[in-house]
This record gives C-alpha cells, sequence and structure tokens, in this order.
C-alpha cells in the first residue's frame, strides 16, 4: 500500500485550489505587507518566522508535489 492511497483526488484538488490562490495573493504582497499578514495563511500559520521568499517557494514545491501525487493515483487508477 503506497502512502497515496489514503489522500484521495478530490483532496489534492482542494488543496491545490488553496495552495494556488495563497500563492497569488502571496505574490502580489510587499514583504511588508506579507509580514503583517502571513497569519491569515496556512504558511504563516504554519511558521510565523517564514519570509515570502520562503512562503512563495514552500507553495511552489507543494503545488508540483500534490501533481505529482495526482498524477501517481490516476496511474495506479488505471
Amino acid at each position: 500500500m503506497s502512502d497515496t492511497e489514503n489522500v484521495t483526488i478530490e483532496q489534492l484538488i482542494q488543496m491545490l485550489k488553496i495552495h494556488k490562490k495563497e500563492l497569488s495573493i502571496i505574490s502580489k504582497l510587499s514583504e511588508a505587507a506579507f509580514g503583517n499578514f502571513k497569519s491569515n495563511f496556512m504558511i504563516g500559520k504554519l511558521d510565523p518566522e517564514i519570509s515570502k521568499g520562503e512562503a512563495i517557494f514552500i507553495l511552489k514545491e507543494m503545488i508540483t508535489t500534490n501533481l505529482n501525487m495526482q498524477k501517481m493515483i490516476k496511474k495506479g487508477a488505471e
């Protein structure tokens, strides 16, 4: 049993939407604005000391991982 079997495509799609939305918003904020509002974002709640650049990098990696997991699940369903 692979680790991806514990996650559904629907869950991945839902998280992908959240991560893309947060990435879009954070990318448009100045560093100062991100510092003031980062606790409103999932990533800022996990790490209150995170910088805007780190948040963008992590969100991009999360999106890539999510898409790869979706491919793995779909391939396993074939």
